[in-house]
């Protein structure tokens, strides 16, 4: 019974409970704060994704081929059903419709990741209480839901739920330039930028 008594102890001292807590009480929102909502898009046999290193458009590889989306806009900009131009060992691919440009760094199912804080302290964290379904949250700079689990002077405890998600996630995270915010799954990809971001199509 004292053993049973200590590793109840050990479980409440961890930290964990605030943190389960405020997640199961949390609901998923669509904008949070500056950043709002381009788009979902309905994606079959999603493999995996990657940014542009100068701009907002990604790179998507699926089992039917790959895509080219601007994520100012939601935009379509190529598509080809043939061929996905993905090598999965190093976790690169090129752009089919540039072949010369520069290879994207993928994340997917192979490993890999996007990134996961910008340059101003935004940044994204993935918390599994129960398998498979897993918390995909945004926190502001300045500001942890740990910081419940253990106060942290200075942390703030905000945070957005973006999803729960119970499908295979592929990648959740940032752009390189940290304007736009992605979350691919096995079948869907949601995008989100910044509410600063001038939404226009360069021609």
């Amino acid at each position: 019974m004292k053993l049973m008594q200590n590793l109840f102890a050990a479980k409440q001292a961890d930290g964990l409970d605030p943190v389960r807590d405020a997640l199961l009480a949390a609901r998923a929102v669509e904008t949070a704060d500056i950043w709002h909502p381009v788009g979902t898009h309905a994606i079959g046999g999603l493999v995996a994704v990657g940014f542009d290193r100068t701009s907002e458009e990604m790179l998507i590889v699926a089992e039917n081929g790959q895509s080219v989306v601007d994520c100012r806009s939601g935009t379509l900009r190529y598509r080809n059903e043939d061929a996905d131009g993905y090598d999965a060992p190093p976790l690169k691919a090129a752009r089919l419709d540039h072949p010369a440009a520069e290879r994207f760094d993928m994340a997917g199912m192979d490993g890999g990741g996007l990134r996961a804080v910008t340059s101003d302290g935004w940044h994204v964290d993935r918390i599994s209480l129960c398998w498979p379904e897993t918390y995909c949250i945004l926190q502001p700079p300045d500001a942890s839901i740990h910081a419940l689990a253990q106060v942290q002077r200075g942390m703030g405890t905000t945070f957005y739920l973006m999803a729960k998600e119970a499908d295979d996630i592929r990648a959740f995270g940032f752009s390189w330039t940290g304007e736009s915010l992605v979350l691919a799954t096995a079948s869907e990809l949601r995008i989100w930028t910044r509410a600063t971001l001038k939404l226009t199509n360069p021609s």
